[in-house]
């Protein structure tokens, strides 16, 4: 009884994305990368393994940026059995656990003594909100993971971000994997402190659709690209709802049944990749800038519409503050 339960559940998720028209061809469309360095968060499966192939078969250097190096090395032989990725690119790992600032740092650091350049980074990885959610450093572990751990990553690669938007013929991109679910947070979130990061959703009905950390994500690209814009910076920031992606069957409380249904209900990980690559290499963003930069996309790879919260200025100088702040005090030991 369980499982019909389940299986009618989640046949009324069922939406239309997977039928959405799409006229990017990631293998037609996307700009030549190589000579350029990528790095993938959450790329051992998924949207994250399917961007890092691409952008591989494409001749970017493409660091799988993980919590598991086993899986990673997994993903990694996996990748390098396509002749593509193995004629035209490299795969590279590095270990990230975003809910471990401290490989966080430590992460960033490996990249900036081993490259010269990076021209793509994808914020791709993410915590799905529990029943429990727990406490890192204070934080809610969904935002901690889904929000804090990005921008610290983020941050701390931003001066090599800079330094390769320098070169000749540059063309930077730093991309953060959100969610439709950004549209149905409160209207009256706020980040002024540690205490509005930690207000708790998950009791709210159709919690997923009103997670905090998804907002925070398209919140805080926004407010990246305009401090960047003022630094009269060419990098291109873009945040984007890939569309609903068969990407958890295995972690549903029915996966056999759920592996089954899917595909059916769910766009797969390839073309859920989509929206994220025309992000990361469509020569569009880079000969429209003024439309592209600080731009939210939706599925499939088209210009989206993100909330009028989302496009506030002060909500994105607030989360920015209250982000620097509350990292400093994690720094300081005030935190634990």
């Amino acid at each position: 009884m369980e499982t019909i339960i389940f299986g009618i559940a989640l046949l009324t998720k069922f939406n239309w994305d997977r039928f959405l028209p799409c006229d990017f061809d990631p293998e037609r469309d996307m700009v030549d990368l190589h000579g350029k360095v990528a790095v993938v968060t959450g790329a051992n499966t998924g949207i994250g393994f399917a961007t890092a192939r691409h952008l591989a078969r494409k001749g970017a250097r493409v660091y799988l940026a993980c919590r598991n190096e086993r899986k990673a090395n997994e993903a990694i032989q996996e990748l390098e059995k396509d002749e593509k990725v193995a004629q035209n690119g490299e795969i590279r790992f590095v270990q990230l656990d975003l809910a471990d600032f401290a490989s966080a740092k430590r992460a960033s650091a490996e990249i900036l003594a081993k490259e010269e350049r990076l021209d793509i980074l994808v914020n791709n990885a993410s915590l799905l909100v529990s029943e429990k959610p727990k406490y890192i450093h204070g934080i809610l572990d969904y935002m901690a993971v889904n929000h804090f751990g990005p921008f610290m990553f983020t941050q701390a690669l931003l001066p090599l971000l800079k330094k390769t938007s320098l070169l000749p013929e540059s063309d930077v991109r730093i991309v953060f994997v959100s969610s439709d679910a950004h549209l149905r947070v409160p209207q009256d979130i706020r980040f002024r402190n540690l205490e509005d990061v930690n207000v708790d959703y998950t009791s709210m009905p159709l919690d997923y659709y009103s997670r905090a950390c998804k907002y925070a994500n398209v919140l805080y690209a926004k407010e990246l690209q305009r401090r960047l814009d003022k630094e009269n910076s060419r990098i291109s920031v873009l945040s984007l709802h890939p569309g609903n992606v068969n990407t958890f069957a295995d972690a549903t409380p029915c996966p056999r049944l759920s592996n089954l249904l899917m595909p059916w209900i769910f766009m797969s990980p390839d073309v859920g990749s989509y929206t994220t690559l025309f992000a990361a290499a469509s020569p569009l963003v880079k000969e429209q800038p003024e439309v592209f930069k600080g731009a939210y996309l939706g599925p499939i790879a088209k210009l989206g519409k993100a909330s009028d919260n989302a496009e506030r200025e002060d909500l994105g100088g607030e989360l920015w503050d209250t982000t620097e702040s509350v990292l400093k005090r994690i720094d300081a030991g005030e935190l634990d």
